[in-house]
């Protein structure tokens, strides 16, 4: 896409590792915003970064507080050093779930202020499914949640689990939806917000299976 000041039809990228030091994603603040100024470049005007919740690797609710708390303070430094420039998305914060069974999503799915803008949660199974993981969806069903199911293509499924069909199985649990249908959120540039559903792609992490991306 060529550079240009409007682009023909604005874009909102939902699922990035941008808030920085947090994550296996940018490392520093200058990292970051050299980042999304790219991201601007190409049309992207708004930009939900969703550091990882690794859930399973924290034990105990005030090690989720905390985990959340550490994003928040890097964030809030992120949105201050690019305060004021003109040639950013505006950033809203929200986090990249791995939850592999409904057990770890029930620990923060009625949480205030954890997943996408509005309802959603992206969720990640990690990298080598155990299942078809229809209990996950239907626990963000339960509490009135949509769910966005990060990277699907990824996945390992299990022989004899066609990986269309299990898709497939996600969406008729009515809760995945396509990111085309996320409405847009209202905020001034570079504004603190948590919290939208989909399928993405992005790297695997350390931890669950997967290989860095190159």
């Amino acid at each position: 896409m060529t550079d240009q000041t409007q682009p023909a039809f604005p874009i909102i990228d939902l699922h990035s590792h941008l808030v920085p030091g947090v994550d296996d994603g940018t490392r520093t603040v200058a990292e970051s915003l050299e980042s999304l100024a790219g991201l601007y470049r190409e049309g992207v005007r708004s930009v939900v970064t969703t550091p990882h919740l690794l859930v399973p690797h924290l034990a105990t609710s005030a090690d989720v507080d905390r985990e959340l708390g550490r994003q928040r303070r890097a964030f809030d430094e992120l949105t201050t050093a690019g305060g004021g420039r003109t040639d950013l998305p505006e950033l809203w914060l929200g986090q990249e779930i791995w939850a592999p069974d409904a057990a770890a999503l029930r620990r923060v799915v009625r949480r205030y202020g954890v997943g996408l803008p509005g309802r959603s949660l992206l969720v990640e199974f990690g990298f080598h499914l155990q299942g078809n993981h229809n209990d996950v969806v239907r626990e963000a069903a339960d509490a009135g949640r949509h769910i966005v199911i990060a990277h699907p293509e990824r996945y390992r499924y299990l022989p004899g689990h066609e990986p269309l069909d299990v898709m497939r199985s996600w969406h008729s649990s009515r809760c995945s939806r396509s990111e085309r249908t996320v409405k847009r959120p209202r905020s001034s540039r570079l504004r603190r917000a948590a919290s939208p559903p989909i399928t993405s792609s992005s790297g695997p992490s350390p931890g669950r299976g997967g290989t860095k991306a190159r």
